[in-house]
């Protein structure tokens, strides 16, 4: 039998909850409570019942008293002297409520107690009683009443009233010194509670830490058990979790990795939607391609994040029919070209679906570029072409006879070989310089020298078409970095133009001015102007205006312009309004001069 109970104790000890002994802790407070409440509200009862007889044989003797003195004895004097006696505060009140006799109030000040609950039970039934708090005192009281009568009729009650703050007094008495008990009791226990608990504890605490720390992703702590109890056991078990947790961990963290690695290289958008049309992610393609300030859109609603309601539908109808779709549209806003290809996960991820972005824009802009540059080189080469066809045709059925219209044919031919020898001149130029293989020579420049002698090589060009080319410029100019020779041309392109389109008497302004951005360079006519549609498209290769198109020229000027231009950092751009003139003007900027 002892062999057993040492057994069981020995269980019951090893026990990690057997030795937390807060329930004991809180039956041990709660039964002190309520043995508290229990025999403090029972003293309470027991001195409340005491008192209650007291007072109620009290006001029977005093009732009687006044009915045998048959009016011969003042009442308010009567109610002075009875409460020196009894140490009670007595109240003489007749059969209408009026208060004849008051031992602690002067009774004229008082108002009707026909009201009070103990004097209306008292007229009734000869005695009343009841515990209520006083108006006129203050505080509570425990009231009786009795009737007195005077020539066999009932004239009224005299009514006790003792305060009940010594018993309330006492009671709490009791409370405090059941409440320190308790106290006393609970703080005693809670510290052998403490020094049973400690040594278990602090290992359940080293536990407690060490899980925090790999919850937090620290896996380098090694977790060791001290003890076969429950705590050995969770110890054992903490630390075969942490090693397969730390083996997962890393395989996801490489898996990651390369899927990280994948996306962000990637040079289409990449998504991934959930059932409620919510990204659940998103590579940096797909952010640059939508996001104005590129945030992770991770949570985001799709069509919240696009701004595109077609990329909404698209997902819709992939997710409802549970299909592949491929769509190609284009964006209002910007105008992009792009191709979404929507794939439902399926059991890889069921109910989300995958958004594949390929911007198309750049694509559809090249091939409209070679449309157009085959269009345009088919343009200018048929007119030279068939002419040089005519001619030929023309002296082969028998003009070289005439000795005069075979030389004015040759003349002829001469001058269209010309006109293609200067367009496939241009062209190659063009080529040269959108690639990158016509180095600049720069060197600094006075920008008036430059503009000087550009007007000098127009002017006779200018007079010989009746206008007025007028220079404009400041001699304090800085000098800019630039390629003379290409920058000359450029400005000798701008005033061709510009006198080429400008009506008889009309005039060309050239102006240089210094501006935030550098030295600005400007050509400014009165001629016939350039539509607004136009104006997005003057500087691409062969485009012409509808009065350009009936001029000679090979519509590459002014891409060279632009080209040449932003080789040397700068801008170029015009301004124009139909029978109005035009603009054109472009900045230089100033070079770093040690």
């Amino acid at each position: 039998m002892a062999e057993r109970l040492l057994a069981f104790c020995r269980q019951v000890f090893s026990s990690i909850r057997w030795r937390i002994a807060i329930p004991l802790l809180i039956l041990v407070t709660l039964s002190g409570i309520a043995s508290g409440l229990y025999f403090s509200n029972f003293l309470r009862n027991s001195r409340m019942a005491d008192f209650h007889a007291t007072q109620r044989a009290a006001v029977r003797l005093l009732a009687d008293v006044l009915s045998r003195s048959d009016g011969i004895i003042e009442p308010d004097s009567l109610a002075h002297h009875w409460a020196e006696l009894l140490q009670y505060r007595v109240t003489v009140i007749d059969a209408n409520g009026v208060v004849l006799g008051e031992s602690h109030r002067d009774r004229l000040e008082l108002d009707n107690h026909l009201d009070r609950p103990e004097v209306q039970a008292g007229l009734r039934s000869g005695f009343g009683s009841s515990i209520r708090y006083s108006d006129t005192l203050g505080y509570e009281m425990l009231y009786a009443a009795a009737s007195y009568k005077e020539a066999g009729e009932t004239a009224g009650v005299v009514r006790l009233a003792f305060p009940l703050a010594q018993l309330e007094a006492d009671v709490r008495q009791i409370q405090r010194t059941t409440w320190f008990y308790v106290l006393f009791v609970s703080t005693t226990l809670l510290f052998v509670v403490l020094f049973i608990t400690g040594r278990t504890t602090h290992r359940l605490a080293e536990l407690t830490d060490q899980a925090r720390a790999i919850a937090a992703g620290d896996m380098s702590k090694e977790i060791l058990a001290y003890s076969g109890d429950e705590v050995g056991i969770l110890s054992i078990a903490l630390g075969q979790m942490s090693t397969r947790l730390r083996e997962r961990i890393h395989a996801l963290q490489s898996e990651q990795a390369k899927l990280s690695a994948v996306l962000g290289q990637m040079t289409d958008g990449v998504m991934i939607v959930d059932g409620l049309g919510d990204i659940t992610l998103a590579n940096s393609a797909a952010i640059r391609l939508f996001g104005e300030h590129e945030t992770d859109p991770t949570g985001t609603s799709l069509i919240a994040f696009t701004g595109t309601h077609q990329i909404a539908d698209i997902w819709q109808d992939s997710h409802r029919t549970d299909n592949m779709r491929v769509v190609s549209f284009e964006t209002f806003l910007d105008h992009k070209t792009i191709q979404v290809i929507a794939s439902p996960l399926g059991e890889a991820l069921e109910g989300h679906t995958l958004l594949l972005f390929q911007d198309l824009t750049d694509i559809r802009r090249l091939e409209m570029v070679r449309r157009d540059f085959l269009s345009n080189i088919s343009h200018e080469l048929r007119t030279p072409l068939a002419s040089l066809q005519a001619l030929s045709d023309t002296l082969q059925m028998g003009a070289l006879d005439e000795p005069e219209d075979a030389q004015r044919f040759l003349s002829l031919m001469d001058k269209e070989v010309q006109s293609l020898t200067h367009l496939v001149s241009e062209l190659l130029e063009l080529s040269k310089i959108e690639s990158g293989r016509v180095p600049l020579k720069l060197e600094y420049v006075r920008p008036c020298n430059m503009v000087l002698r550009v007007a000098d090589r127009m002017a006779i060009q200018a007079e010989q078409a009746g206008l007025e080319l007028k220079v404009d410029y400041a001699k304090s100019l800085p000098e800019i970095l630039i390629d003379l020779p290409r920058l000359e041309q450029v400005l000798l392109n701008l005033l061709h133009n510009a006198i080429k389109f400008t009506p008889a008497e009309g005039k060309v302004h050239l102006k240089v001015v210094e501006t935030d951005e550098g030295v600005e360079f400007s050509v400014e006519d009165t001629g016939v102007g350039i539509p607004a549609d136009d104006l997005p498209r003057i500087f691409e290769r062969f485009y012409k205006t509808a009065e350009g198109r009936s001029r000679e020229g090979t519509g590459l000027g002014l891409a060279i312009a632009r080209h040449l231009v932003e080789a040397h950092g700068g801008k170029i751009a015009v301004s124009s309004e139909v029978g109005s003139g035009s603009r054109f003007h472009f900045t230089i900027p100033l070079g770093d001069r040690d």
